[in-house]
């Protein structure tokens, strides 16, 4: 008698396909994207299902609602069950203008343009040759117009052979056909890929200046919930418990039913919960700021993250929480860093330090991202990383996360020597409308 036995195609063994909108991970995890690439990068390539990201807020940025809107947006793009907990009365036309939309890339259209003006060269061979001299210089090269009438006046100068037209027209048709049937075929491949759930684009880029409208938010699987306490109530922890008991019953939605679970493929058994500034002031009753509210709100978060982490990590979900760490005590902060997976800290970056100095690009940055603890769940210890602090750039319409590259000193300080220089050499200005002293004017008409 064998000792194999063979596997049934719904055995629990077997590989299944992974939902829409995921991916596999190292040790068995399946990754969700958080909308941001360098965000995917820093935690290992996504948010693993069943774990909890902590973001501690800082008072003097709002980058955090950024990462918000991102992630957010990314699961509404991937038609994933959204839940998002705030302390604000939402409306279907606030929410909808909360999430940033796509970002449209003007591509496609002079792609499609240049398919059609390639097709069209290629149907007659008598117009190949002054097809393709007049393409020559529209060839995808973006350039200004006095420059395009001197290449076209310059080719109209040389003398052209026959034969070597000849074989320029034929060579720059084979060309043309090579690379436009290439081209179609892969577009074909990655359409493909796409429609098999591989090779896709795993972090879409958005418009954070362009919001979603109710129509676009119609058909999504979004759900928000508003907790907050009246003045009149004398626990000032209720809406955090009521934040708690809300984020409680979405995640009860996506545990498993049985000790074998059926995957499913449908996206929305995906869920992602956002949590909002939990235990910021929105949150408090009006009536109560003094030091036993206080820690009551602290040990209402504790013990509201603590339940949460408990029942995530069996379920197909992601949890993203956003806690101003700044209000409450440093043990209270200790302490939170354990009842999470992965816990960032934001940092507001002022213009008036070094660290803003030494950037290469200072305009752009916005804030710093510390981090203080990497997801690990299927390892042995905890994970470790070299680059501690990251830089978040705000670039009107997008934000990116990289590694926190500084200048030299030596770098900076040529770049205020020629400053200084420059503020102290006299425009050319004054030289022609003064009285041609140099540098050494004193006088007081002189410019």
């Amino acid at each position: 008698m064998s000792a194999f036995i063979r596997r049934q195609p719904g055995a629990a063994g077997t590989r299944t396909p992974l939902d829409l909108g995921t991916r596999p991970g190292l040790h068995g995890q399946v990754l969700i994207s958080t909308g941001l690439a360098g965000l995917d990068r820093l935690l290992g390539g996504g948010l693993s299902l069943g774990s909890i990201l902590l973001l501690l807020e800082d008072s003097n940025t709002q980058q955090h609602l950024n990462l918000m809107k991102c992630f957010m947006a990314e699961g509404i793009c991937c038609k994933h069950s959204v839940a998002w907990v705030t302390a604000q009365q939402l409306t279907p036309e606030s929410t909808a203008a909360f999430l940033p939309d796509q970002a449209r890339s003007g591509g496609s259209s002079s792609s499609s343009g240049q398919a059609a003006q390639q097709a069209s060269s290629s149907s007659s061979t008598t117009t190949a040759a002054a097809a393709g001299s007049a393409a020559a210089p529209d060839d995808g090269l973006k350039i200004a117009w006095q420059y395009r009438k001197y290449i076209q006046s310059q080719q109209r100068a040389e003398p052209a052979a026959p034969d070597r037209s000849r074989t320029s027209s034929s060579s720059s048709t084979s060309s043309a056909t090579g690379s436009s049937s290439s081209r179609c075929s892969s577009s074909s491949s990655a359409a493909k890929n796409v429609a098999a759930g591989i090779g896709r684009e795993w972090c879409r880029q958005y418009d954070l200046t362009k919001g979603l409208t109710p129509a676009q938010l119609a058909g999504a699987k979004i759900t928000t919930c508003c907790c907050t306490s009246s003045s009149s109530s004398s626990e000032a922890s209720g809406a955090v418990a009521a934040a708690g008991a809300a984020a409680a019953s979405f995640v009860q939605r996506f545990q498993p039913s049985g000790p074998i679970p059926v995957p499913s493929r449908d996206p929305g058994s995906i869920g992602r919960l956002v949590i909002q500034s939990l235990g910021s002031p929105d949150w408090w009753p009006s009536s109560s700021s003094s030091s036993s509210s206080l820690s009551a709100v602290e040990s209402g978060i504790v013990s509201a993250l603590a339940e949460l982490r408990l029942q995530i990590q069996d379920a197909t979900c992601a949890a993203l929480v956003t806690c101003p760490a700044g209000l409450f005590s440093e043990s209270f902060q200790a302490r939170l860093q354990h009842l999470a997976d992965a816990v960032l800290r934001i940092q507001c970056l002022a213009d008036n330090t070094d660290v803003y100095r030494l950037l290469p690009d200072p305009t752009s940055a916005s804030a710093l991202l510390e981090v203080r603890r990497l997801p690990h769940l299927g390892l042995l210890r905890q994970r470790h990383t070299e680059d501690k602090l990251h830089l978040i750039r705000h670039k009107r319409r997008s934000i990116s996360i990289s590694v926190l590259d500084l200048l030299p000193l030596e770098a900076v300080e040529q770049q205020h020597s020629a400053a200084d220089a420059a503020k102290k050499d006299v425009p050319a200005v004054a030289k022609i409308c003064g009285s041609g002293a140099g540098k050494g004017i004193t006088n007081v008409l002189d410019f």
